[in-house]
């Protein structure tokens, strides 16, 4: 198949999506290369601490002393919970620097390390669009659609910047984190009574890696049951 031997990069890929991700892509015959805060086993894994400056500049060099990149995948996200009165100013700060701002970071690094036919792609949530009770988990997230949109328009480089705004993922980290009735309510309020599972994101964040995608650019793919619809 054409994408036989392509090499994949996954950011944050110790959550169940990155997981899910990783064994299509192999199953594929993609060259992985992955990173995480939580150290897995395996040569094709990096340890990469988002909020440490020093870890981000180590793990791009190391990248870049490596394969060109077909597609880079961000599957990064933290989830605070808290309302703004509530939050610390640290919290706050962390909330954009994981979320968006050591991301935008690592294309800045590695933007001149992509074949001609790269790929960038968040996991994203709905969120971003329809607000939450953690409003600085849901402004780090818009501010990545932004930053896609001005990237996919007026980049000099030839690399697709799209997005998955996922809905609750249902076997996902940030699920468990949810009480009974608050997960519940996720599902009452999806018009089709069903929740994403990782390995169905991770089959279409791996799908739109494709040739069939080539020409999507500056995208939001909304998958959420209908619980958000996009005006």
């Amino acid at each position: 198949m054409e994408l036989v031997k392509k090499h994949i990069l996954i950011i944050c890929s110790s959550n169940s999506v990155g997981s899910a991700l990783i064994k299509r892509s192999s199953s594929e015959g993609w060259n992985i290369s992955h990173a995480s805060r939580v150290k897995l086993s395996g040569e094709k894994h990096h340890f990469l601490d988002l909020t440490s400056q020093e870890s981000i500049l180590t793990f791009c060099n190391l990248i870049k002393d490596g394969l060109k990149i077909d597609a880079l995948i961000f599957l990064c996200g933290v989830l605070g919970g808290s309302a703004l009165d509530q939050k610390t100013h640290f919290e706050i700060d962390e909330d954009f620097t994981i979320n968006a701002i050591s991301q935008i970071k690592i294309i800045k690094n590695l933007i001149n390390h992509f074949t001609d036919d790269g790929r960038v792609i968040f996991l994203n949530s709905i969120s971003a669009f329809n607000g939450s009770y953690d409003p600085t988990y849901a402004a780090s997230k818009a501010a990545i659609i932004g930053f896609i949109q001005s990237m996919a328009k007026y980049s000099s480089k030839n690399i697709r910047f799209n997005a998955v705004a996922a809905g609750l993922i249902e076997d996902s980290n940030m699920a468990k984190q949810f009480t009974a009735e608050d997960f519940n309510r996720h599902r009452s309020e999806t018009p089709t009574g069903l929740l994403n599972l990782s390995v169905e994101i991770a089959d279409i964040i791996f799908d739109m890696c494709g040739p069939s995608w080539k020409n999507m650019n500056g995208q939001v793919i909304h998958i959420n049951g209908g619980r958000y619809i996009q005006g």
